[in-house]
């Protein structure tokens, strides 16, 4: 099985070496041009043996490669006569393709002479006494390939791969729980949440609370309930993302709610309800699930425009509609 897998790789290499092969290195005693990868590591066995590991070129597009270890993405700019890294627009050393191994193949990676540490122009690969020498003189005679994209720019300024969880502007909606629990009373609110971030750290939001649980007390002759039946908070957002996954939030917001109390006695079914004001605010951390989506922990405190005031702790999920950025 070693010699069969040894054997597709030697026929994919033949099958790479065709003039739009990125064919930058020449084998110094036949004169016979070996198609070069982009260097993306090496090991103790291959260095010993003067020898690097380098990705393996695409097998119908030889001018890119990909390396499935690290997820990098590689291409060949003929105006430059070198491999970029897609992501980051940075050049990469080459090596000529000399050979691979089973081990190597099942990660989408070949074996690589190592280029000369005093003259990059010259490679050596000791297992075949074959010499090499960097020509860039066809990369002159091939018409000019566009450049890479640029990398993606955050807000700050700094460049590389956005976060997983892509905090560009745009909608956001929310559903989730919130839970009350002052002097000794329970209460749940099932919630849904409809906001728009104008960029990666502020955002307003509005959260409709529905009550689902109330507190309610029953001995038998008498009972009473104490719930919330809504509310409404708009809130201002500000966020700081600490990580590609995770971002602390904190809020703060002027809204209302709808509270109701009723008593059940005999001779007695009364109810009343009042509407409050409140200031909210309060923080938590978002986890992302994904490029569009995350999961939000939070703790609010809410102080009434009657003196009184409750905490509350949340859990919700957000989803960014539209095309997720990067």
């Amino acid at each position: 099985m070693r010699a069969f897998l040894l054997g597709c790789g030697a026929a994919g290499l033949l099958a790479l070496a065709s003039p739009a092969a990125a064919q930058q290195w020449v084998d110094v005693r036949t004169g016979q041009r070996v198609n070069s990868a982009p260097i993306v590591g090496g090991t103790a066995d291959l260095q010993s043996q003067g020898r690097l590991i380098v990705a393996t070129p695409d097998s119908t597009d030889p001018t890119r490669a990909f390396d499935s270890v690290t997820g990098r993405n590689f291409v060949f700019d003929r105006r430059r006569c070198q491999w970029i890294d897609s992501a980051t627009g940075v050049a990469t050393n080459s090596a000529p393709i000399v050979g691979g191994n089973a081990d190597l193949q099942a990660q989408g990676r070949l074996i690589g002479a190592t280029p000369d540490a005093t003259d990059a122009t010259r490679a050596f690969d000791s297992v075949t006494g074959r010499n090499f020498a960097l020509d860039r003189r066809p990369c002159q005679q091939q018409p000019a390939m566009p450049p890479p994209p640029p990398p993606p720019v955050r807000t700050d300024g700094s460049t590389g791969a956005l976060p997983r969880e892509t905090r560009a502007a745009g909608f956001y909606v929310g559903l989730g729980a919130r839970w009350f629990n002052e002097n000794s009373i329970d209460i749940g609110l099932a919630t849904a949440t409809v906001g728009y971030a104008f960029n990666p750290n502020v955002a307003l939001e509005g959260e409709l609370s529905l009550g689902v649980i109330n507190e309610t007390n029953d001995n038998g002759t008498f009972r009473d309930s104490t719930g919330i039946q809504w509310g409404a908070i708009p809130f201002l957002v500000g966020r700081l993302p600490v990580s590609d996954q995770v971002a602390l939030f904190g809020r703060a917001g002027y809204g209302w709610r709808r509270f109701e109390v009723s008593v059940q006695a005999p001779g007695v079914n009364a109810s009343t309800a009042s509407t409050e004001g409140l200031l909210a605010f309060g923080g938590g951390v978002e986890v992302a699930v994904s490029d569009r989506s995350a999961l939000r922990l939070g703790y609010t405190r809410e102080e009434y425009d009657n003196g009184s005031a409750a905490d509350s702790f949340g859990l919700s999920y957000t989803l960014r509609l539209g095309r997720p950025a990067g």
